[in-house]
């Protein structure tokens, strides 16, 4: 290679270059006249290059690119975004994303309740830290026009919930509604609850023994009459038990030996609406000397009304 640089030397290597006679310029460079015979060859192959029209400019642009290439200079590591931008490389065909199919909202709006009752009975479902949902849909149901076709439901429904659900509130708030969505077994049902009991709660007890004189039916005529004692529904049972006439008169009898001198009265009045002729010996051999006056005369109020009416003799 030529080891003297200059402007020259540059633009005749750039020139060669063009012209396909770089090797030749680097064996003749190395002689004692070197300096002479670049000139010479320099002066001889611009005339060559006369009807190349090379202008000034075009010249100074490959003189620039010439020493580019003969003294590299060392370039800083570019990011490569910056790099990939000088080449000139195809544009990437981007394949095109089909967008997400939306969900049909028909298929949606089953999954979701549609009716109040549904929205309800998707609540009973809905078990939380503070039962709010089961309670909210309890006091819906109650509030909510029954349909006939789901009452049968509704008692299902409920009644496992009372099994399951240990919350005082719930449990109080299901007769009620069981009342309100009341079917021809709504009492048996109310009987079976107030045996269903594990945890004996005065709330709950009330809740259960008043919707049960609501639908009084000779059916759960025992039933009241177990309960008759129970707190302040004394009063209540008593007036279902009269509601159920004479079917519950058997049922009544027997509390007549009850160990309570007050419940024991409290029969001889229900006898005296509802009694037949099979109170009169019941009565009149009560084992509390108290109210054995008060039985007497309960028989003799028996024995005038059948007389006055023998057609509902027994």
């Amino acid at each position: 290679m030529c080891k003297e640089k200059g402007t020259k030397e540059d633009v005749w290597e750039a020139i060669h270059q063009e012209h396909g006679r770089c090797y030749d310029l680097s064996l003749e460079c190395g002689t004692d006249n070197r300096r002479h015979f670049v000139k010479e060859k320099y002066l001889e192959l611009m005339k060559s290059a006369v009807p190349m029209r090379m202008s000034m400019n075009r010249g100074e642009r490959e003189l620039a690119a010439a020493k580019a290439k003969l003294n590299p200079k060392p370039v800083a590591a570019l990011p490569t975004y910056k790099q990939q931008s000088t080449e000139t490389s195809p544009t990437p065909v981007v394949a095109s994303i089909p967008s997400p199919v939306p969900t049909a909202t028909p298929s949606v709006a089953k999954t979701l309740p549609r009716t109040p009752f549904e929205q309800a009975m998707q609540g009973i479902h809905t078990p939380t830290a503070d039962n709010l949902e089961i309670k909210r849909a309890l006091l819906a149901l109650r509030n909510m026009p029954p349909e006939d076709g789901n009452r049968a439901k509704v008692h299902q429904e409920l009644v496992a919930l009372f099994q399951q659900n240990k919350d005082v509130y719930v449990r109080s708030l299901i007769p009620p509604v069981l009342t309100q969505w009341k079917t021809v077994d709504t009492p048996l049902t109310m009987a079976q609850l107030f045996k269903l009991q594990t945890e004996w709660n005065l709330q709950i007890q009330s809740a259960i023994i008043s919707e049960m004189c609501k639908t009084p039916d000779p059916r759960i005529a025992a039933d009241l009459a177990a309960v008759i004692g129970y707190q302040a529904s004394t009063q209540k049972v008593a007036n279902a038990l009269i509601q159920i006439g004479p079917a519950a008169e058997e049922a009544v009898i027997p509390i007549l030996e009850n160990k309570d001198v007050s419940l024991a009265r409290n029969a001889c009045m229900i006898l005296r609406q509802i009694g037949t002729e099979k109170s009169l010996k019941p009565l009149r051999t009560l084992s509390h000397a108290e109210i054995r006056n008060f039985g007497e005369l309960t028989a003799k109020a028996i024995e005038e009304r059948v007389r006055e009416t023998p057609d509902k003799k027994s």
